[in-house]
């Protein structure tokens, strides 16, 4: 074979491929596909230095990777509100009429798949590189991965002319397909996958791309971003994905009035189960790409799509018995464990009772026979008792008096608690497990490699007894852990390491899980105290009063962080910190263009809110998400309806458009 006979092969291959994932139809049998791949391979095992990009052997995976890399995205992958029956999805489809000033909306329908998010990005029409969705904004390169999965192309098939577009889809498995990896995995006692989403994300997120090929990973692609979009409704971008080689979902539907749209609905709900994969519900789109625009997004959620869930399933299995754990704030949560039942095919065992007054609300009790419902969480609920059914032998659920962890008194914080907790906050183990998990999580530390089962590992050892003896682990104390090779122990001291020097003031607030402080208020402590070691270590009646001083610091807000600060143990922790040489200083530029000026945000903006908001901080700005009176300026592009807006307005707060704060910042 020669170079030319090999690009021509692979042209081939790739037109197979959409033939059979996009058309859904083969001109050719698996064996002569096999034949034509191997014949590929041996080309390129002869030639190394010619492998095309767009080669079919990139989808048998590859070497290991060590880690992911960490991909920020241009444009926000959103997520949907919902809407779980007729009268939501009524006022959905009447807010959307309102707000563009037509009496009738078209839409399209999409059966919701319930996969991994994912975004594949194309230059020169090649399969350049893909990212998880992650939290919208930032998201993990899995690119090796997604090349094995044969229905992505990695050469578009017709010629676009467009230098990049990044398209969004969602990664799946078929029910059958897990039920055979299941198998699998029970000969190799390995743990089964409990739902079809799980799987999903698991296999993409697999370091070693081989393991990945091996799981018969599906896509359907959904949307479509490029610079100067051609395209006048969403319909046109199912066109564009067919003529591309992008396979979509095979049924896809418009409504051009409510009556419809509620046809659709309905009908889709009763025909839930004739796919062979899960939905969970549908995807509304307004059609036209216009008035997408002029509807534009929330902080969350695009103003012109929600998703429609169907109803939960439930079914009627026993109690067997009851049993608490133990969360990172001592909430004692009851699981039911039960006589397994069938969802979707897959068998449930546990439901959540959420908490102690929901027991006694709903009279639940050991050996009753019981409703379970599930919505898509991997632990269902207890709908109701079927009473008719009750044995003369059930036993009321006791609450433990004494935590089921580490044996301290049990109670409520007050009388408005509903929940029984553990009350020994410092020398639980559950809760010091709790901890260091949020500590580590992505949103407060970003510790990598730092995952639940090391960390349990590591407390249960007594390696660390807070979240400030993370900094000081030695590669000897990882080494000797179960399942931790020397490669392994390298890379969660280098991320321990990394995390340390990438620490940012706001992260740093939040990783100490002070009660009600969250991100937004992290951010408003960091701006007014600076660093770390300030906030921490000044007189608590200062702190005090500048908290106060704060809009947006509520006073049981400042009572949680005077309390967090007053106790010996956080104490201990604090110092250990800074000993480590974690005091991170909150980075406005000195002298900045904004610096002192306080912005709120609200209405369909071009770029995403976090983006906007770092701008702002970065330049010596202020971020709120109120509206009061020392507000200096609302970021708003168009008059709106929002509750920020009409307060600005009756406050007498200027409103500015992007462009006028691209201007302050010069």
């Amino acid at each position: 074979m020669n170079k030319s006979q090999y690009q021509e092969l692979i042209e081939k291959i790739n037109r197979w491929d959409y033939e059979y994932y996009v058309l859904n139809q083969s001109s050719i049998s698996d064996r002569q596909y096999d034949a034509y791949l191997q014949q590929i391979r041996a080309y390129e095992e002869k030639n190394p230095s010619e492998i095309a990009k767009q080669s079919p052997s990139f989808r048998v995976g590859g070497t290991a990777s060590e880690k992911f890399e960490k991909y920020t995205r241009q444009h926000k992958m959103y997520s949907l509100d919902n809407t779980y029956n007729e009268e939501d999805l009524r006022t959905f489809y009447d807010r959307l009429c309102k707000n563009t000033g037509q009496e009738e909306v078209e839409l399209i329908i999409e059966p919701k798949i319930d996969g991994l998010s994912v975004e594949c990005v194309f230059e020169n029409d090649q399969f350049a590189f893909g990212a998880t969705r992650g939290d919208g904004l930032t998201g993990e390169k899995v690119t090796h991965n997604l090349k094995t999965i044969r229905s992505i192309p990695l050469q578009t098939i017709a010629k676009t002319d467009l230098p990049a577009f990044a398209v969004r889809g969602e990664v799946y498995l078929d029910r059958k397909d897990l039920a055979q990896i299941n198998i699998e995995r029970e000969k190799e006692g390995q743990p089964v996958f409990k739902n079809p989403r799980n799987a999903a994300s698991g296999s993409l997120r697999l370091l070693d791309a081989t393991v990945t090929a091996k799981r018969p990973l599906k896509v359907i692609f959904y949307d479509v971003h490029m610079e100067d979009s051609p395209f006048a409704k969403h319909e046109d971008v199912f066109v564009f994905f067919k003529a591309s080689g992008f396979p979509t979902h095979p049924q896809i539907f418009k409504a051009r009035n409510f009556d419809r749209l509620l046809e659709i609905c309905q009908a889709q709900e009763q025909k839930r189960h004739d796919y062979p994969y899960d939905i969970d519900g549908l995807v509304i789109k307004v059609n036209d790409k216009q008035l997408q625009n002029q509807l534009g997004f929330t902080s969350k959620y695009p103003k012109w799509a929600i998703a429609y869930k169907f109803e939960t399933e439930e079914a009627l299995t026993q109690i067997e018995d009851v049993t608490f754990q133990v969360g990172r704030t001592g909430v004692l949560t009851p699981v039911a464990h039960l006589t397994p039942i069938f969802f979707f095919f897959f068998s449930v065992a546990k439901a959540s009772l959420h908490n102690i007054d929901e027991i006694e609300k709903k009279d639940i009790r050991i050996g009753d026979f019981v409703y379970v419902e599930k919505a898509g969480e991997i632990i269902p609920h207890v709908l109701r008792v079927e009473l008719e059914k009750r044995p003369r032998s059930v036993k009321k659920i006791s609450v433990p008096k004494h935590c089921p962890v580490c044996g301290y008194e049990t109670g409520k914080k007050d009388e408005k608690d509903v929940a029984v907790r553990c009350l020994n906050t410092i020398g639980c183990g559950a809760q010091l497990i709790g901890a260091i998990e949020y500590f580590c999580s992505r949103k407060a530390m970003n510790i990598e490699n730092v995952g639940p089962a090391l960390i349990e590992q590591l407390v249960s050892q007594d390696k660390i007894k807070d979240v400030a003896d993370l900094f000081t682990l030695t590669f000897d104390d990882l080494v000797d852990l179960e399942r931790m090779a020397e490669k392994s122990a390298n890379n969660v001291i280098l991320s321990i390491a990394a995390a340390k020097v990438k620490a940012t003031l706001p992260r740093l607030i939040m990783a100490l899980g002070i009660p009600f402080v969250g991100e937004t208020a992290a951010v408003l402590l960091a701006q007014e105290f600076g660093q770390f070691s300030k906030l921490v270590t000044l007189p608590v009646e200062e702190i005090k009063s500048r908290m106060e001083a704060i809009h947006g610091i509520g006073d049981k807000m400042v009572a949680s962080v005077e309390e967090f600060l007053a106790h010996t143990t956080h104490q201990k922790i604090i110092q250990k910190l800074l000993q480590s040489g974690i005091d991170p200083v909150y980075e406005v530029a000195s002298g900045g263009a904004l610096e002192g000026v306080s912005f709120a945000i609200t209405g369909k903006l071009s770029q995403s809110r976090d983006h906007i908001k770092e701008k702002i901080i970065a330049a010596g700005g202020k971020f709120s998400t109120q509206i009061n009176k020392n507000l200096h300026y609302l970021v708003c592009n168009e008059p709106s309806s929002s509750a920020k807006y009409k307060k600005a307005q009756d406050l007498g707060v200027e409103i500015i458009t992007e462009k006028k704060l691209d201007e302050l910042l010069g």
